[in-house]
């Protein structure tokens, strides 16, 4: 008989708040949270901290993670986790790394809890590849000197907190080098498949874990939101030693406000299902609002409505699951 694969119920517990929209990477699988606008606008820090207060109160969420875009493009970022860390919450932030290494020591003395370096590449040749097919084409050196200055602020930031990293599907040998580098360096590292391509994704990820001998030894299902949704793996020949690599999954975690009747819904088409609450500013109007869905335009509340609507009372209903 099979032994069944030990599972984890992972709450959903963090918001999403995108700093800006701006980044200088054009990734072609990137959803940027939703917006396809890539201007420089930043949030408003004090209404970013109200909402984040508001919601821990109603959902019972403790974790504001800073995304983008790319957030260290806001001079803003270090005093929105200090004013974060000041009311008590865990600070996360997804960034690119392509930044001056001055900065981490600000973001270290702000507070913040720990980094997710979203990395697609480790070598300026197939990094050249990822912005090609992006349409944003740079020449061989550029992606060499940007190469080296990610991986020099990966490396310094191991030994300044908690990181890890998270890797889109490019293909098996982009990917599986990606792989390679974070099993080397003993960084965790997540592995997702590009939301264009589900299933020609999946095969590639189960080739490069095949190739490596990477075998799954637990199952994490999401409650509340699908962001907890992944299968963790290990090596099968566990005198390798343990290694930290999780594959990310849909979980199937739905918000009836937003998700009933919808035509997406149990369908590829679908790429997140409910993956939990974003903030973020308007790239237009420049006012904050809360988007709820990749997929869906009308899936947007500004923050003064948010938690009066519909939404707030299905939001309830999810984040009370155990």
């Amino acid at each position: 008989m099979t032994e069944e694969m030990p599972r984890e119920f992972v709450r959903g517990d963090s918001i999403r708040l995108v700093v800006t929209h701006a980044c200088q990477e054009r990734c072609d699988f990137c959803h940027n949270e939703g917006n396809t606008d890539y201007s420089p606008g930043n949030i408003d820090t004090d209404k970013s901290v109200a909402f984040a207060l508001q919601a821990r109160e109603a959902f019972g969420i403790p974790i504001v993670h800073l995304t983008g875009g790319e957030p260290t493009l806001s001079p803003e970022t270090p005093e929105l986790i200090r004013k974060l860390k000041a009311e008590n919450f865990t600070v996360q932030m997804t960034t690119n790394g392509d930044w001056n290494p001055e900065l981490l020591g600000k973001l270290a003395d702000a507070g913040l809890d720990s980094l997710v370096f979203s990395l697609h590449a480790v070598t300026a040749e197939d990094f050249y590849k990822v912005q090609g097919m992006g349409q944003m084409k740079r020449n061989i050196e550029w992606c060499r000197t940007m190469m080296d200055r990610k991986f020099s602020n990966i490396r310094e930031a191991k030994g300044r907190m908690n990181i890890k990293i998270n890797t889109v599907l490019i293909n098996a040998e982009v990917t599986g080098r990606v792989l390679d580098f974070a099993i080397d360096e003993g960084i965790p590292i997540r592995l997702m498949r590009n939301l264009n391509l589900v299933s020609q994704s999946e095969s590639a990820i189960q080739q490069i874990l095949q190739e490596r001998d990477l075998v799954p030894i637990k199952e994490q299902v999401a409650l509340s939101d699908s962001s907890g949704a992944s299968t963790l793996y290990g090596f099968a020949d566990k005198s390798r030693g343990e290694v930290s690599v999780k594959v990310k999954r849909f979980g199937d975690i739905y918000l009836e406000s937003i998700c009933g009747g919808c035509a997406l819904r149990d369908t590829d088409n679908c790429r997140e299902r409910f993956y939990g609450i974003r903030l973020e500013q308007d790239p237009k109007t420049r006012s904050m609002q809360a988007r709820l869905c990749i997929d869906r335009d009308d899936a947007v509340v500004p923050v003064e409505n948010f938690f009066t609507s519909a939404h707030a009372d299905a939001l309830a209903f999810n984040y009370a699951r155990q």
